[in-house]
């Protein structure tokens, strides 16, 4: 059997619209990804940039859309570190909002705890419920290159330093 990541959040948002999040790229810039490319009539559910774990480019970035079963399920096929592995939403009413859960099905010889796949998929869940409950835009990790952040970590270790 494959180690798994499972994870939920409560969204005060109806099923539809948590549902609707889930493959317009539009939203999917706002708690996901850099860039997206999603075509469920033609099964595809493409993310790629530095917001994604591992920073693919275009080509590296293609996904098979596995299920699509609006309002209720999304799951995508996700080749990670060199292994199959599958990513599935369910999204169910409660009270008066959504209950958005999230089954990562890991590749074969993975440890959930490598790679932090739980973290990245923790704070994606948590900027979907702020990006619908809010409307506000959370921070995306940088998996882009080290250099790409050095002129950050540069100005940062230059700045003056206020007295108390």
């Amino acid at each position: 059997m494959s180690p798994a990541s499972r994870m939920g959040v409560a969204v005060s948002a109806p099923p539809e619209r948590v549902s609707a999040a889930l493959p317009r790229p539009d939203d999917l810039g706002a708690w996901f990804c850099e860039h997206a490319d999603v075509s469920p009539a033609e099964k595809r559910y493409d993310f790629w940039g530095r917001h994604t774990p591992g920073a693919p480019t275009r080509d590296g970035g293609r996904h098979a859309l596995d299920v699509y079963d609006a309002p209720r399920a999304l799951a995508f096929l996700w080749p990670l570190r060199g292994g199959a592995s599958r990513a599935a939403y369910t999204v169910t009413p409660s009270g008066e909002g959504s209950l958005l859960e999230l089954h990562h099905a890991l590749p074969r010889g993975r440890s959930v705890r490598e790679g932090a796949i739980a973290d990245f998929w923790a704070g994606s869940l948590e900027r979907l419920k702020a990006w619908l409950e809010k409307g506000t835009r959370g921070f995306l990790p940088d998996y882009g290159s080290p250099a790409s952040i050095a002129p950050v970590l540069s100005a940062a270790t230059t700045m003056p330093v206020l007295p108390s």
